[in-house]
């Protein structure tokens, strides 16, 4: 039985992926605020540089194999 694969949406964002080794669809995992809030309390303010560079940093993973894909 061959696999099927679905045609890419036009407005769905798209990266080259290393691993796949072509353009695919890309998912960025949501950052609980809350939880980081409650880190950033609970350490008196260390954890806030953290919180601030995975804001900003986000991961972009590939939705075929699963590996994190460079936006560069």
């Amino acid at each position: 039985m061959s696999e099927k694969t679905l045609p890419l949406e036009s407005n769905a964002p798209t990266l080259y992926c290393s691993r796949c080794k072509c353009e695919v669809t890309y998912t960025v995992a949501p950052l609980d605020h809350k939880k980081e809030l409650m880190r950033t309390i609970i350490t008196c303010g260390i954890w806030l540089p953290m919180w601030l560079l995975m804001s900003f940093a986000r991961t972009r993973t590939c939705n075929q194999c699963g590996n994190a894909i460079d936006p560069s």
